[in-house]
């Protein structure tokens, strides 16, 4: 009586499991909070400025705060792509936050930055690099708000035979239009990080850096507007 009422539990049991095992999975299943559709019949996107692009040291406070570091560069001419169709938000915390379901992606190579400036050092070089994935956490209308994860660029510079080069990496925080294209990059989210922060000088402690005031570990942001073209739109 036993054994058979246990051969009937495990006919039970396996039938579930079958029966779970059947529950479709995949794409299909898979949240949607918005959908991308390519501009121009092409997922290939360029990506320029439209103004200046400024990325600031924010340890002595918000961005603007005088006496912060803050590196100008007029120009920014990068390729990138779309990935069209449906997508998940991304979460927006923890900080800083890392995409996972790009809407799309740029991938800035030396020379897509140029004519940058530091007040102190005068010209700079700033070289950028890796994947910047760009994914919604909201939407409003044909658009809405969201990051650029995995954003690195190196900062380099020079004045009176000292050197001083950092790494600014982490993530950027934006307003995107699908109508124009245009991501409009959030000056208050401190998403970006100062990395291996070095001088010429291998007896000093970076002085070159110290002078215009970049640390290790400071945190960093950025400002201005990035266009993408054709413009991806968001429905």
């Amino acid at each position: 009586m036993r054994l058979k009422s246990s051969l009937n539990g495990l006919a039970v049991v396996a039938a579930s499991a079958a029966a779970v095992l059947a529950i479709p999975v995949g794409p299909a299943s898979a949240l949607v909070d918005y959908t991308v559709t390519s501009g121009g019949g092409t997922n290939a996107v360029t990506a320029t400025n439209v103004g200046n692009l400024v990325f600031e040291d924010t340890y002595l406070g918000p961005f603007g705060t005088p006496g912060n570091p803050s590196m100008t560069c007029t120009t920014l001419s990068a390729d990138g792509s779309v990935n069209p169709g449906g997508h998940a938000f991304t979460p927006t915390s923890p900080d800083p936050v890392t995409v996972t379901d790009a809407a799309g992606q740029v991938t800035p190579v030396s020379g897509d930055l140029s004519g940058c400036t530091n007040a102190v050092v005068g010209p700079v070089t700033l070289t950028p690099s890796g994947t910047w994935k760009l994914g919604l956490s909201s939407k409003s209308g044909n658009g809405g708000t969201g990051y650029l994860s995995g954003v690195q660029v190196h900062l380099y510079g020079e004045a009176g035979g000292e050197t001083c080069q950092a790494d600014a990496i982490g993530t950027l925080k934006g307003a995107y239009d699908g109508t124009t294209g245009r991501l409009t990059i959030d000056a208050s989210y401190e998403g970006l990080v100062l990395k291996n922060v070095t001088s010429s000088n291998p007896s000093a402690p970076s002085p070159l850096c110290n002078v215009v005031g970049i640390y290790e570990d400071d945190p960093a942001t950025g400002s201005g507007i990035v266009q993408l073209t054709p413009a991806p739109s968001i429905s």
